[in-house]
């Protein structure tokens, strides 16, 4: 299952969405953008680039996170 994987649990979106919502909080001064959290996730969790808009997605349907052309990527409050 792509959300919550027992056989591979570090490669489902559900945890490599908290990683990256760490990241986001870390970052909160930074306008990073897609590719900017690609790069950064990548160096602890290497991650594919389809897995990694995989999370963005679900992140994004859940109403976590938001992009606009000022700050890139960012957290919704």
């Amino acid at each position: 299952m792509i959300i919550l994987s027992t056989d591979n649990p570090k490669n489902s979106v559900y945890y490599l969405g908290s990683i990256l919502l760490n990241l986001m909080k870390k970052n909160t001064k930074n306008n990073f953008g897609v590719f900017d959290y690609f790069e950064i996730m990548n160096r602890t969790h290497e991650v594919s680039m389809n897995r990694f808009l995989l999370v963005l997605d679900w992140l994004y349907m859940l109403g976590k996170i938001n992009t606009d052309s000022e700050k890139g990527l960012h957290l919704c409050t």
